[in-house]
C-alpha cells in the first residue's frame, strides 16, 4: 500500500499510533493484574462464589474483553497508516502476537473465566488455566510490549537517551496502571462485598504479586517525572510535567493519608462491609479523577512529541 504523505493522512498516522500504544500497555496490565494477583485471590473463595464470579466476569467484559479486540483493530490500524519511521514487518509481527493472545483471551480464557460462577477457581480449573494464560496471553502480550518500547524509541526523536527513556518509561507504566488500576478498581473493589467474612481473611492474604504488580509500576512514575522535568522532550511544556507531578502526588497522599489507614488496613484484619462501600464511593471521587487528568496529559505529551515530528520530513 502506497503511503501518502498529506496532513490528512500524517494526522491520522498520529492517533492511531498513540491508541496502538495506549491499549498495548493497558491490555498488558489488566491480564498481568488477572493472573498475578486476581486468579491467586479468586482460588480462596469458596461460599459466595456465584456472586463474587459473577461481579468478577462481567465487569472483565467490558475492562478487558472489549478492549482487546480494539487493540486487534488499532494493531492492524498500525500496519496499514503508521508514520513512515517505523518498519512495517516489526508491526506486522506485533500484529501477530496482539492476535495470538487475544484469541486466546476471547476463545480460551472467557470460557473457563464464565464456569467460575459454576465452579469457583478450583484447584484442576488452575491446572488448565494458568499454563495456557500464561503461555498464550502473557508471554504474547510481553514481547508485544517490547515491540511497542522498541517503536516508541523511534517516535521520541531528537531528545537525550535518560531523557527519551524517562519519558518512555513514564508513557508505559501510566498506561500499564490504568489496567492493573481498572482490576483493582472497577473489578475487584465491586466484589469485595459479596465474599463474606468466612473467606475474607484467606482471599485477603492470598499471596498473589500486588506490590510487584500494581503498586511499584504505580507509583515510580512519581519519582521518574522529577528529572523529566529538566530531561523533557523539548516537545513537552513544562506545564504538562507539573500537571502530571501535581497529579501523581494527589493520589498518593489520598492514598496514604485515608485510604491506607482507614479502610485497607482495618481490612487486613477483618471484614466490613461498610469500609467496603466507602472505598466505592470515595475512589473515583479522590482518586480516579486525578487519573484521569494523568492519562489525559500522558496521551497529549505523546500527541506534541507527534505534531513535532510531522514538522520533520520522514
Amino acid at each position: 500500500m502506497e503511503r501518502t504523505q498529506s496532513t490528512q493522512y500524517k494526522s491520522k498516522s498520529l492517533w492511531v499510533t498513540l491508541v496502538y500504544f495506549v491499549l498495548s500497555f493497558y491490555y498488558f496490565g489488566v491480564i498481568m493484574m488477572t493472573y498475578f494477583v486476581n486468579y491467586p485471590a479468586l482460588s480462596n473463595i469458596h461460599e459466595h462464589t456465584k456472586a463474587v464470579m459473577d461481579i468478577f466476569n462481567n465487569r472483565m467484559m467490558i475492562g478487558c474483553y472489549i478492549p482487546s479486540i480494539l487493540l486487534v483493530g488499532a494493531a492492524i490500524g498500525m500496519y496499514l497508516f503508521s508514520p513512515t519511521i517505523f518498519p512495517r514487518r516489526i508491526i506486522l509481527v506485533s500484529v501477530i502476537l496482539i492476535i495470538i493472545s487475544v484469541v486466546t483471551t476471547i476463545f480460551f480464557i472467557v470460557p473457563i473465566q464464565l464456569a467460575f460462577s459454576a465452579t469457583g477457581l478450583t484447584e484442576a480449573v488452575q491446572h488448565k488455566l494458568l499454563p495456557i494464560s500464561l503461555a498464550l496471553q502473557i508471554m504474547p502480550a510481553a514481547l508485544n510490549v517490547l515491540i511497542v518500547l522498541f517503536l516508541l524509541n523511534m517516535y521520541v526523536r531528537d531528545v537525550k537517551l535518560i531523557g527519551k527513556w524517562l519519558f518512555i518509561i513514564v508513557f508505559a507504566l501510566n498506561f500499564y496502571t490504568v489496567g492493573t488500576n481498572y482490576v483493582e478498581a472497577i473489578v475487584n473493589y465491586s466484589y469485595w462485598g459479596s465474599i463474606g467474612s468466612n473467606d475474607w481473611l484467606a482471599f485477603r492474604f492470598s499471596g498473589g504479586k500486588f506490590f510487584q504488580t500494581f503498586l511499584i509500576p504505580a507509583f515510580l512514575p512519581f519519582l521518574l517525572i522529577v528529572p523529566l522535568f529538566w530531561l523533557r522532550p523539548k516537545a513537552i511544556p513544562k506545564s504538562f510535567i507539573l500537571v502530571f507531578w501535581l497529579a501523581q502526588l494527589w493520589i498518593f497522599i489520598t492514598t496514604s493519608v485515608y485510604f491506607v489507614p482507614k479502610i485497607q488496613l482495618p481490612l487486613n484484619h477483618a471484614f466490613s462491609i461498610n469500609l467496603i462501600e466507602d472505598l466505592n464511593r470515595y475512589d473515583f471521587i479522590l482518586r480516579g479523577t486525578a487519573g484521569l487528568v494523568l492519562n489525559f496529559i500522558t496521551g497529549w505529551m505523546l500527541l506534541k512529541i507527534g505534531l513535532q515530528n510531522l514538522k520533520v520530513k520522514e
